[in-house]
C-alpha cells in the first residue's frame, strides 16, 4: 500500500489538483512537437512498460508484470514528477506546460488499464474520473476498454539508459550527503563522479546537468581514481579461503598486502578474480574495507561512485542563509 498504491494516488493527486487548477482539457496523446526531453524519457519508459507487461502476462507471470508497473509507478513520482514541478505551478499556460499536464495524464489513463487486472477498483476509480468524465463515448469501464498496445517508435533506448544513469548518480550523491549530515538545500562546491564505462562517461556528459540540479552542486566532475576521495583496506577472506587453500593462506596473505588496495577493491567491486601469488581469488574471497578521506562523502554502488566536497566555504553557507531569510 505505502510503496505502490499510495504513490501512485499522490501522483495522480497531484494531477487532478493542477488540472483542474489550470482547466486542462485532455487530448488522445501528446504531441510529439513541444515534448520536453524529460516527456519524451517518460514516454519511452511507458511504452516499454506496455511491452513488458503484455509479454510477461502473455507468459503467466503475473509477478512479474506488477513489479514492473510498481517500478515504473516509482520512477513517475519521484523522478517524472518532481522534476516536472515546476512546470506545473508556473502561472502561464504555455506549451510547455500543457505537454507536462498532456504526458502525465496519458500516463496514468496507460496505467489504470494496464492496473485492471491487478488493482480492478483502483483501476476504475482512475478510469472513471480521467477518462468517462471527459470523453462521454469512451467503454463504460476501463475492464471493457482495449488493454494498451505498445508504440515501439516512441522508445529511445540511449534517452533510458541516460536517465537511469542520472537517477542513480543522483541517489548515490544523496546518500553520501545524508552520510556527511548535509542537507540538500545546502550548496556543495562539487561533486565528483566515477563511471564504468566510455559510453556511461558519454551519458554522464549529456545528464551532467541534472545531476548538479538535484545534487544541488556547483561543478561535476569525472573522478578516474578512486583512492582520491576514498581510503581502502583489503584482507583474505579465511573462512573461505583456509579450506579451499589451507598452507598457502599464509603466502596468500602477504602477497595481498603488497597490492593496491584501490586496484583490488575495484575488481572485488566489479566481480573480476583478483590474482594473488599465482591464485586467481574470487571477489567474495577477498574482503573490502573503505573510508572516506577527509574532506569528502563518498557513495558507491556496483562499480558507480559519486563523492561530494563536504568542505563549506562561507561564501556557501551564505546562500543557505539569504534563502532561509527570503523565506
Amino acid at each position: 500500500v505505502r510503496k505502490f498504491m499510495l504513490t501512485l494516488w499522490n501522483t495522480y493527486s497531484f494531477f487532478v489538483t493542477y488540472a483542474n487548477i489550470d482547466r486542462f482539457q485532455p487530448g488522445k496523446k501528446p504531441e510529439d512537437k513541444g515534448l520536453s526531453e524529460l516527456d519524451r524519457w517518460v514516454l519511452s519508459e511507458l511504452n516499454q512498460l506496455i511491452a513488458e507487461v503484455d509479454k510477461k502476462l502473455e507468459g503467466y507471470d503475473p509477478t512479474g508484470a506488477g513489479r514492473a508497473i510498481e517500478e515504473f509507478v516509482d520512477q513517475l513520482s519521484n523522478w517524472y514528477v518532481r522534476r516536472s514541478r515546476r512546470r506545473f505551478w508556473k502561472s502561464e499556460n504555455d506549451a510547455d506546460k500543457l505537454a507536462a499536464h498532456s504526458t502525465l495524464y496519458h500516463c496514468l489513463v496507460t496505467l489504470s488499464k494496464l492496473l485492471a487486472p491487478f488493482t480492478p477498483f483502483l483501476a476504475e476509480e482512475l478510469y472513471q474520473n480521467l477518462v468517462r468524465s471527459v470523453e462521454a463515448d469512451a467503454p463504460e469501464s476501463v475492464h471493457l476498454a482495449d488493454f494498451p498496445v505498445a508504440d515501439l517508435s516512441l522508445v529511445d533506448e540511449e534517452l533510458t539508459a541516460d536517465a537511469r544513469l542520472a537517477m542513480k548518480l543522483s541517489s548515490l550523491g544523496r546518500a553520501a550527503r545524508s552520510r556527511a549530515a548535509i542537507k540538500v538545500r545546502q550548496p556543495l562546491a562539487r561533486a565528483l563522479v566515477k563511471v564504468r564505462s566510455q559510453k556511461e562517461k558519454e551519458g554522464l556528459a549529456r545528464v551532467a546537468a541534472q545531476v548538479i540540479e538535484e545534487l544541488n552542486v556547483k561543478k561535476l566532475e569525472t573522478l578516474e581514481d578512486v583512492s582520491l576521495v576514498r581510503t581502502f583496506e583489503v584482507k583474505p577472506n579465511l573462512q573461505k579461503l583456509g579450506p579451499k587453500y589451507g598452507r598457502h593462506m599464509g603466502q596468500i596473505a602477504e602477497a595481498l598486502k603488497k597490492l593496491d588496495p584501490a586496484s583490488v577493491a575495484r575488481l572485488a567491486a566489479t566481480g573480476q578474480e583478483v590474482e594473488v601469488a599465482g591464485h586467481r581469488l574470487l571477489p567474495d574471497e577477498v574482503l573490502v574495507t573503505s573510508q572516506d578521506k577527509p574532506g569528502f562523502a563518498a557513495g558507491e554502488e556496483a562499480g558507480l561512485v559519486v563523492a561530494v566536497s563536504t568542505q563549506l566555504p562561507p561564501e556557501l553557507v551564505r546562500e543557505v542563509q539569504g534563502t532561509l531569510g527570503k523565506l
